[in-house]
Protein backbone atom coordinates (compact mmCIF):
# COMPACT_ATOMS: atom_id res chain seq x y z
CA UNK A 1 0.00 0.00 0.00
CA UNK A 2 1.26 3.47 -0.61
CA UNK A 3 0.45 5.93 2.23
CA UNK A 4 1.15 9.45 1.46
CA UNK A 5 0.23 12.86 4.03
CA UNK A 6 -2.19 15.57 2.65
CA UNK A 7 -11.90 6.93 3.48
CA UNK A 8 -11.87 5.08 5.81
CA UNK A 9 -15.44 3.88 7.38
CA UNK A 10 -18.66 5.59 6.56
CA UNK A 11 -19.26 8.81 8.84
CA UNK A 12 -23.14 8.06 9.54
CA UNK A 13 -21.63 4.64 11.44
CA UNK A 14 -19.24 5.65 13.66
CA UNK A 15 -19.73 9.80 13.72
CA UNK A 16 -22.34 10.84 16.71
CA UNK A 17 -25.50 12.87 15.73
CA UNK A 18 -25.53 16.22 15.25
CA UNK A 19 -27.92 17.13 17.55
CA UNK A 20 -25.10 16.11 20.46
CA UNK A 21 -21.84 16.61 20.64
CA UNK A 22 -19.04 16.08 23.46
CA UNK A 23 -16.98 19.22 22.16
CA UNK A 24 -17.44 22.81 21.32
CA UNK A 25 -19.05 23.49 18.34
CA UNK A 26 -17.07 25.74 15.88
CA UNK A 27 -18.37 28.91 15.33
CA UNK A 28 -19.13 29.63 11.29
CA UNK A 29 -17.75 32.68 11.71
CA UNK A 30 -14.25 31.81 13.23
CA UNK A 31 -11.05 31.98 11.40
CA UNK A 32 -10.52 28.22 9.65
CA UNK A 33 -6.78 28.12 10.53
CA UNK A 34 -5.82 24.51 10.47
CA UNK A 35 -8.90 23.07 11.17
CA UNK A 36 -8.37 19.95 8.91
CA UNK A 37 -5.71 17.16 6.71
CA UNK A 38 -6.62 15.87 3.53
CA UNK A 39 -4.82 12.54 3.04
CA UNK A 40 -5.17 10.17 -0.15
CA UNK A 41 -3.61 6.91 -0.52
CA UNK A 42 -4.03 4.14 -3.07
CA UNK A 43 -4.31 0.17 -2.42
CA UNK A 44 -0.95 -0.48 -4.08
CA UNK A 45 2.24 1.13 -6.39
CA UNK A 46 1.24 -0.56 -9.49
CA UNK A 47 -1.10 -1.69 -11.47
CA UNK A 48 -1.32 -3.75 -14.78
CA UNK A 49 -2.50 -2.12 -18.12
CA UNK A 50 -6.45 -3.07 -17.26
CA UNK A 51 -6.19 -3.41 -14.04
CA UNK A 52 -8.86 -0.44 -12.20
CA UNK A 53 -6.68 1.68 -9.63
CA UNK A 54 -8.42 2.25 -6.05
CA UNK A 55 -7.99 4.78 -3.74
CA UNK A 56 -8.88 6.13 -0.42
CA UNK A 57 -9.51 9.87 0.59
CA UNK A 58 -9.15 10.56 4.39
CA UNK A 59 -10.07 13.72 5.88
CA UNK A 60 -9.63 14.72 9.91
CA UNK A 61 -10.88 17.59 12.03
CA UNK A 62 -7.57 18.15 13.67
CA UNK A 63 -8.73 21.40 15.60
CA UNK A 64 -9.38 21.04 19.04
CA UNK A 65 -13.09 21.25 18.45
CA UNK A 66 -15.97 19.91 17.09
CA UNK A 67 -16.99 20.55 13.09
CA UNK A 68 -19.41 20.40 10.46
CA UNK A 69 -17.98 19.05 7.06
CA UNK A 70 -20.54 17.94 3.76
CA UNK A 71 -20.12 14.82 1.92
CA UNK A 72 -19.88 14.92 -2.02
CA UNK A 73 -23.33 15.56 -3.22
CA UNK A 74 -24.56 15.59 -6.85
CA UNK A 75 -22.62 18.00 -8.44
CA UNK A 76 -19.18 18.28 -6.20
CA UNK A 77 -17.04 16.17 -8.81
CA UNK A 78 -17.69 18.13 -11.50
CA UNK A 79 -17.72 21.35 -9.21
CA UNK A 80 -21.22 22.41 -10.42
CA UNK A 81 -21.69 23.39 -6.99
CA UNK A 82 -20.30 23.35 -3.49
CA UNK A 83 -18.85 21.34 -2.01
CA UNK A 84 -16.57 20.80 -4.42
CA UNK A 85 -14.75 17.19 -4.17
CA UNK A 86 -12.30 16.32 -7.11
CA UNK A 87 -9.00 14.65 -8.05
CA UNK A 88 -6.75 15.76 -10.08
CA UNK A 89 -4.95 13.41 -12.36
CA UNK A 90 -1.97 14.30 -14.33
CA UNK A 91 -1.51 11.35 -16.86
CA UNK A 92 1.76 10.31 -18.64
CA UNK A 93 3.28 12.95 -21.41
CA UNK A 94 1.24 13.44 -24.07
CA UNK A 95 -2.19 11.06 -22.94
CA UNK A 96 -5.55 12.64 -22.90
CA UNK A 97 -7.42 12.72 -20.07
CA UNK A 98 -11.32 12.39 -20.24
CA UNK A 99 -14.00 13.57 -17.98
CA UNK A 100 -16.91 11.78 -17.06
CA UNK A 101 -18.89 9.64 -20.14
CA UNK A 102 -22.30 11.93 -18.97
CA UNK A 103 -24.44 13.31 -15.87
CA UNK A 104 -28.35 14.63 -15.36
CA UNK A 105 -29.02 17.95 -15.96
CA UNK A 106 -30.25 18.26 -12.58
CA UNK A 107 -28.72 18.82 -9.03
CA UNK A 108 -30.22 16.98 -6.35
CA UNK A 109 -31.52 19.35 -3.19
CA UNK A 110 -29.44 20.24 -0.40
CA UNK A 111 -30.56 18.04 2.41
CA UNK A 112 -29.46 17.87 6.05
CA UNK A 113 -28.53 14.43 5.99
CA UNK A 114 -25.75 15.64 3.52
CA UNK A 115 -23.85 17.54 6.46
CA UNK A 116 -21.80 15.36 9.60
CA UNK A 117 -21.18 15.98 12.69
CA UNK A 118 -17.05 15.65 13.07
CA UNK A 119 -15.11 15.35 16.53
CA UNK A 120 -11.84 16.26 16.78
CA UNK A 121 -9.46 14.00 16.09
CA UNK A 122 -12.22 11.62 14.04
CA UNK A 123 -12.22 10.93 10.16
CA UNK A 124 -14.41 10.49 7.68
CA UNK A 125 -14.78 10.12 3.87
CA UNK A 126 -16.26 12.50 1.61
CA UNK A 127 -16.86 10.38 -1.18
CA UNK A 128 -19.24 8.10 0.72
CA UNK A 129 -17.42 4.79 -0.21
CA UNK A 130 -15.67 2.02 1.25
CA UNK A 131 -11.83 2.11 1.87
CA UNK A 132 -10.38 2.02 -1.24
CA UNK A 133 -13.17 1.72 -3.71
CA UNK A 134 -14.11 5.24 -4.99
CA UNK A 135 -12.85 4.51 -8.53
CA UNK A 136 -15.91 2.50 -9.44
CA UNK A 137 -16.83 4.82 -12.17
CA UNK A 138 -20.55 4.84 -13.14
CA UNK A 139 -21.83 4.98 -16.83
CA UNK A 140 -25.02 6.20 -17.62
CA UNK A 141 -26.60 9.36 -16.78
CA UNK A 142 -26.17 8.54 -12.41
CA UNK A 143 -23.83 11.23 -11.39
CA UNK A 144 -24.18 9.89 -7.71
CA UNK A 145 -21.24 8.10 -8.34
CA UNK A 146 -19.22 9.52 -11.32
CA UNK A 147 -15.90 9.71 -9.18
CA UNK A 148 -13.01 8.94 -11.80
CA UNK A 149 -13.52 7.87 -15.48
CA UNK A 150 -11.54 4.63 -15.83
CA UNK A 151 -10.95 5.65 -19.20
CA UNK A 152 -7.59 8.29 -17.65
CA UNK A 153 -5.65 5.08 -16.92
CA UNK A 154 -5.81 2.95 -20.36
CA UNK A 155 -2.02 3.84 -21.14
CA UNK A 156 1.45 2.69 -19.71
CA UNK A 157 3.28 5.09 -17.60
CA UNK A 158 3.01 7.10 -14.22
CA UNK A 159 0.56 8.86 -12.89
CA UNK A 160 0.19 11.74 -10.45
CA UNK A 161 -2.80 12.45 -8.61
CA UNK A 162 -4.68 14.23 -5.78
CA UNK A 163 -7.82 15.41 -4.04
CA UNK A 164 -9.59 19.05 -4.09
CA UNK A 165 -11.97 19.66 -1.70
CA UNK A 166 -13.59 23.28 -0.76
CA UNK A 167 -16.63 24.74 0.97
CA UNK A 168 -15.04 27.76 0.46
CA UNK A 169 -18.72 30.38 -0.59
CA UNK A 170 -20.46 31.59 1.95
CA UNK A 171 -23.43 31.93 -0.42
CA UNK A 172 -26.02 29.48 0.11
CA UNK A 173 -26.98 29.50 -3.11
CA UNK A 174 -23.89 28.02 -4.57
CA UNK A 175 -24.68 25.46 -2.87
CA UNK A 176 -28.22 24.49 -3.47
CA UNK A 177 -29.42 22.11 -6.06
CA UNK A 178 -32.23 22.81 -8.55
CA UNK A 179 -35.53 23.93 -7.88
CA UNK A 180 -34.66 25.50 -4.86
CA UNK A 181 -35.04 29.37 -5.90
CA UNK A 182 -37.60 29.86 -3.03
CA UNK A 183 -35.45 27.60 -0.77
CA UNK A 184 -35.40 31.09 1.42
CA UNK A 185 -39.25 31.51 1.81
CA UNK A 186 -40.08 27.96 2.70
CA UNK A 187 -38.71 27.78 6.00
CA UNK A 188 -39.93 24.17 6.91
CA UNK A 189 -38.23 22.21 9.61
CA UNK A 190 -36.01 20.69 7.12
CA UNK A 191 -34.84 24.30 5.45
CA UNK A 192 -34.48 25.80 8.78
CA UNK A 193 -31.94 22.95 9.70
CA UNK A 194 -30.07 22.78 6.26
CA UNK A 195 -29.40 26.69 7.08
CA UNK A 196 -28.05 25.98 10.30
CA UNK A 197 -25.55 23.23 9.11
CA UNK A 198 -24.76 25.53 6.71
CA UNK A 199 -24.01 28.35 8.31
CA UNK A 200 -21.54 25.84 11.19
CA UNK A 201 -19.52 24.64 8.20
CA UNK A 202 -16.58 26.40 8.32
CA UNK A 203 -15.19 27.95 4.80
CA UNK A 204 -12.01 26.13 3.68
CA UNK A 205 -10.50 24.47 0.83
CA UNK A 206 -7.53 22.09 0.71
CA UNK A 207 -5.79 19.76 -1.35
CA UNK A 208 -4.34 16.40 -0.94
CA UNK A 209 -0.93 15.31 -0.76
CA UNK A 210 0.13 14.07 -4.11
CA UNK A 211 0.59 9.86 -4.88
CA UNK A 212 2.18 8.45 -8.06
CA UNK A 213 0.91 5.33 -9.17
CA UNK A 214 2.07 3.30 -12.15
CA UNK A 215 0.72 1.48 -14.60
CA UNK A 216 2.74 -1.48 -16.32
CA UNK A 217 2.13 -3.31 -19.35
CA UNK A 218 0.71 -7.18 -19.42
CA UNK A 219 3.25 -10.12 -19.70
CA UNK A 220 1.60 -12.68 -21.54
CA UNK A 221 2.49 -16.20 -21.97
CA UNK A 222 4.36 -15.62 -25.26
CA UNK A 223 6.06 -12.73 -24.16
CA UNK A 224 7.85 -15.42 -21.41
CA UNK A 225 8.63 -18.21 -23.80
CA UNK A 226 10.65 -15.51 -25.86
CA UNK A 227 11.80 -14.35 -22.71
CA UNK A 228 13.16 -17.89 -21.89
CA UNK A 229 14.74 -18.45 -25.32
CA UNK A 230 16.99 -15.94 -25.36
CA UNK A 231 17.90 -16.79 -21.71
CA UNK A 232 18.81 -20.57 -22.68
Amino acid sequence: MQICVFILKSPFSNNKPIEKSSSPLLKFNEAPKQLITCKLTSDKNEYTLGEIPKFSVQITNVSNKTIILPIRIDGSVLHRRYPYCSFKIIPPSNKKLYSVDGVCGNLNRLHSENFINLINGESFNPFQKDEFDIINFGNGMGSSNLELNTKNFNNVGKYKICVFYSTDSNNIKDWLGDYEDDWVSKKNEETKKVELLFNSTPKLKITSNEITIEIVKKIDSNDWYINLKWVV
